[in-house]
């Protein structure tokens, strides 16, 4: 599975509670020392664990194919993608005060 935004807070939990499950992991977040501390917080808890890191901003598009192509390669397959990658800027923090619903989307992939 390949999860987005995985250095912390959601992501990084959502990718602690899939190695407990036993998945195997592709992390994915913009720095390289954020995702080496998710990683280890991992791997304290699941030795074992399969944890692959990637440093990307998903917004390049070519970035996240290699991310992918990558994760495929070393796993065979991708079977999950949770997409939690993301910013609050200042204006829009503004929209928090308006009545809105916010949902979240889970994609499946049979690659």
């Amino acid at each position: 599975m390949l999860i987005t935004g995985a250095s912390r807070g959601i992501g990084a939990q959502i990718a602690l509670q899939y190695a407990r499950a036993g998945a195997s992991l592709s992390l994915v977040a913009r720095t390289q020392a954020a995702l080496d501390a998710s990683k280890d917080a991992i791997l304290r808890e699941h030795p074992s664990a399969q944890v692959l890191t990637f440093p990307a901003d998903v917004r390049n598009a070519k970035r996240a194919e290699e991310v992918v192509a990558a994760t495929v390669a070393h796993f065979g397959r991708l079977d999950l993608l949770i997409a939690n990658a993301g910013i609050l800027r200042a204006m829009d923090k503004r929209a928090l005060r308006l009545p809105t619903r916010i949902t979240a989307a889970i994609f499946v992939a049979d690659l």
